[in-house]
């Protein structure tokens, strides 16, 4: 159980496989046993939303990435995304997402709009407002 935005404590399902990984992170990390997963290696306290933010910049440059386009926030999105991929129901989604407002999810799970233009026509390929049918 952690503790979320909005002040309130949310179940999060992690599968057994990176229950392993975790618990090898967690065997071989520098600082003595905590109630916290991920800590400031500097001053062994909880890190804080920065420091989250910061190591997230830090990789997304490494790795060429827009910076622009890198924030924690974007993991729940794809995580919820992929959720829909996989078939799972918008309820679902919502129930593994911790929301409320069935709402909430609905953003998470929005395709672009090519998306729905390939879902609508399979293998063709349909441009418009100015553009061209294609077969």
């Amino acid at each position: 159980m952690f503790w979320v935005k909005g002040e309130k404590y949310r179940d999060i399902l992690i599968p057994e496989r990176l229950v392993e990984y975790l618990n090898l992170y967690i065997k071989e990390r520098k600082h003595k046993p905590t109630d916290y997963l991920f800590l400031n290696e500097l001053r062994n306290t909880p890190m804080s939303r920065q420091s989250v933010h910061n190591v997230i910049k830090l990789y997304s440059g490494l790795s060429k990435v827009k910076f622009s386009s890198t924030h924690a926030h974007n993991f729940r999105h794809l995580y919820c995304l992929r959720l829909a991929e996989e078939g799972l129901t918008i309820d679902e989604i919502a129930d593994l997402a911790g929301h409320a407002n069935i709402k909430t999810t609905r953003i998470y799970t929005r395709k672009i709009k090519q998306d729905l233009i390939n879902v609508i026509i399979g293998g063709y390929m349909c441009i418009c407002n100015g553009c061209a049918w294609s077969m």
